[in-house]
C-alpha cells in the first residue's frame, strides 16, 4: 500500500510538473507575442495599481518615453516628462475615469530627455476582477499627429488658393470691362475729344 501510494504521488508530481512546464511554455509564447506586438506598434503595455500607486510596465515595450522605465515605477517618473500645458488636462481625464470606473483615452505631449516633443496616446480600462487595477497601453502617435498637421496645412493652402482665384476673378471682370472701353475709346474715330479724354 505504501509503495502504491508513493507511486501514485510520483505520478501526480510528474503530471503536475508536465502541466507546469506546458503552462510556462504557453506563458513564454504569449509574452514573446506581446513583446513583438509592442515593438511593432511602438507601444508599451502597463498595469496601474491604485492602492500602492505603482505603474508596472510590460516587459519588452517600446521606449515611448525614450528613457528606461523601471518595471515597478511610480507614475511620477513618466508624468514628469509631460509638457506643462497638457499636464492638468491629462490628470483631470485620468481622475474622472478612475472615479467613474470607466475606460479612458488621452492624447498628450511629452518632452524627451533630448528635448524633442512627441505625442503619446494612453488608453486604459479597469480590470474586470479588481477595479483598483487598471490595464492599458501607451502608444507613440507622433507620426500620425505630424500627418494630421500636414493635412491641415495643405487644406489651409488649398483654401487660400481657392480664395485667391475667386478674388482674382472678381477683380478681373471689372478691369476687363474698363480695358474694353479704353480700347473702344482709342479706336473710335467719330468720338469727340472730351469723351476720348
Amino acid at each position: 500500500t505504501v509503495g502504491f501510494l508513493i507511486a501514485w504521488l510520483c505520478d501526480i508530481q510528474r503530471l503536475t510538473r508536465s502541466r507546469l512546464r506546458a503552462a510556462l511554455t504557453s506563458l513564454q509564447v504569449r509574452t514573446d507575442s506581446l513583446m513583438e506586438a509592442q515593438q511593432a506598434s511602438n507601444a508599451a503595455a502597463w498595469m496601474f495599481n491604485i492602492d500602492d500607486g505603482l505603474l508596472h510596465w510590460a516587459e519588452g515595450g517600446a521606449q515611448v518615453f525614450r528613457q528606461p522605465v523601471a518595471e515597478d515605477a511610480p507614475p511620477q517618473t513618466t508624468v514628469d516628462l509631460l509638457v506643462d500645458e497638457d499636464r492638468a488636462r491629462v490628470f483631470d481625464e485620468y481622475d474622472q475615469a478612475i472615479a467613474a470606473g470607466r475606460a479612458f483615452r488621452s492624447e498628450f505631449r511629452v518632452r524627451w530627455p533630448n528635448g524633442e516633443i512627441h505625442w503619446l496616446e494612453s488608453r486604459g480600462t479597469p480590470s474586470a476582477v479588481n477595479t483598483k487595477i487598471w490595464h492599458g497601453v501607451t502608444i507613440d502617435i507622433t507620426e500620425r499627429k505630424n500627418a494630421e498637421l500636414a493635412l491641415v496645412r495643405s487644406e489651409k493652402l488649398a483654401a487660400i488658393g481657392r480664395l485667391s482665384a475667386t478674388i482674382a476673378h472678381e477683380v478681373n471682370n471689372p478691369l476687363e470691362a474698363v480695358t474694353n472701353l479704353l480700347y473702344l475709346a482709342q479706336t473710335e474715330p467719330n468720338l469727340p475729344p472730351s469723351a476720348r479724354e
